[in-house]
């Protein structure tokens, strides 16, 4: 299956940046993307916007060098959004403007999403982590993300059985 293949090369992408940064993790995970950014896309600037729609999150531009997150939301989503935008520039997806409808669209969002997922919870890190903070929501917090990620990175990680 395609999109499975495609997934997995996202996931694998992540952890092999996250393992050139490996003597800058000191928590096992990117917990300052700024930095993360300027290690991964040398001469990109990651900064803040004020004035993006709210289902906006983080916007890419390669012709500036940039990304752009949305200084109105949590820092959690923000997060996240910057990492989604890292994941486009490294996986050389073509600069688009997101349309929902669009089936090429669509599995470019999925591909950035798993690669976000990967880099701002690194399941090695994660179950390292899920032996001594036992609760999803309480990793949430230790991983600076959403509980919702993190619900759903328990899922896709198919780590229920160690919690419950």
């Amino acid at each position: 299956d395609i999109k499975y293949h495609r997934i997995r090369f996202c996931r694998e992408l992540a952890r092999k940046n996250l393992k050139k940064m490996q003597k800058k993790l000191k928590k096992g995970f990117p917990d300052n993307l700024f930095l993360a950014a300027e290690e991964l896309l040398p001469g990109y600037v990651v900064c803040p916007l004020k004035n993006l729609p709210s289902e906006v999150t983080a916007i890419l531009s390669r012709e500036d060098q940039a990304i752009g997150y949305n200084d109105n939301l949590p820092q959690k989503r923000q997060r996240f959004g910057i990492a989604h935008e890292i994941g486009h520039a490294l996986l050389d997806h073509p600069q688009i403007i997101h349309d929902p409808f669009d089936i090429k669209d669509s599995i470019i969002e999925a591909e950035a999403n798993s690669f976000a997922s990967e880099f701002l919870v690194p399941l090695k890190t994660l179950k390292k982590t899920s032996q001594y903070i036992r609760h999803p929501v309480e990793l949430a917090e230790h991983f600076l993300v959403t509980e919702e990620f993190m619900w759903n990175r328990f899922k896709e990680a198919q780590l229920f059985n160690q919690i419950f």
